[in-house]
Order: C-alpha cells, then sequence, then structure tokens
C-alpha cells in the first residue's frame, strides 16, 4: 500500500510535464486508493497506520506546491483550481478518520494569505 501511494506521486510529478488530464486522473486515483487504505486500516499495525498516513499526505502537498507555483506563474485560474485539488485529496483523507494535524485548515489558511484573504473556505 505504502508503493502504491509513492508510485503515485512520482506518477504524478512525470505528468505534470506531460499532461493536465493525465496528472487530474493520478489525483482521482489518489483518491481510491485513499478509500482503500482506510477500508485495511483495521487489519494494520499502529505503526503501518502512522506511516501511511504519513505517505498519503505526500501527494496533496505536492498538489499545494504545484499551485503555488502556478500562482507565482501568474496563472491564478489554474493555481486556485490545483488549490481545491489538494484541499479536497487532504480533506477526503480527513473524512476518513486519519490524522493530517490540521492539513487542509492550514492550506487554507496558508492559500488565503498568499491571496490577503483572511481564509479560504474550500467547500
Amino acid at each position: 500500500m505504502l508503493k502504491h501511494f509513492r508510485w503515485l506521486r512520482c506518477l504524478y510529478r512525470f505528468g505534470l510535464k506531460c499532461d493536465e488530464k493525465c496528472t487530474k486522473f493520478i489525483v482521482g486515483e489518489a483518491q481510491k486508493l485513499g478509500n482503500i487504505a482506510t477500508n485495511l486500516r483495521p487489519q494494520l499495525s499502529p505503526e503501518m497506520v502512522k506511516e501511511l498516513c504519513w505517505e498519503m499526505q505526500w501527494l496533496p502537498v505536492a498538489v499545494y506546491n504545484q499551485s503555488l507555483i502556478l500562482y507565482r506563474d501568474m496563472k491564478n485560474s489554474l493555481s486556485r483550481e490545483w488549490f481545491n485539488e489538494a484541499v479536497n485529496l487532504v480533506q477526503n483523507i480527513e473524512l476518513n478518520g486519519w490524522d493530517t494535524d490540521g492539513l487542509s485548515s492550514r492550506m487554507c489558511a496558508a492559500y488565503g494569505a498568499l491571496l490577503g484573504e483572511q481564509a479560504v473556505d474550500n467547500l
């Protein structure tokens, strides 16, 4: 399971150089993989659960970082689109009961500060 998340992250980075549809597909697959991990969680050791939760957060962070790169490049609508993808990924993880230490809230606050807003409501 851990390797699947790592491979998705690698494919995402590769997909950024190729095609946006490919990267969106990979983000969708990460959602599905997170749901599978949630179903398997009762069977996993506490150490594996912790490691899996950590690994699940890497792709949303990579997607969020891409939104910042797009913002820097003055591609604001694309930046917002990728920001929403990142937050949706993290919120799915959080809604499935994984502890992300408030990652979606921190992403929203940081992106909102970047835009000069008090907060960004992704819902």
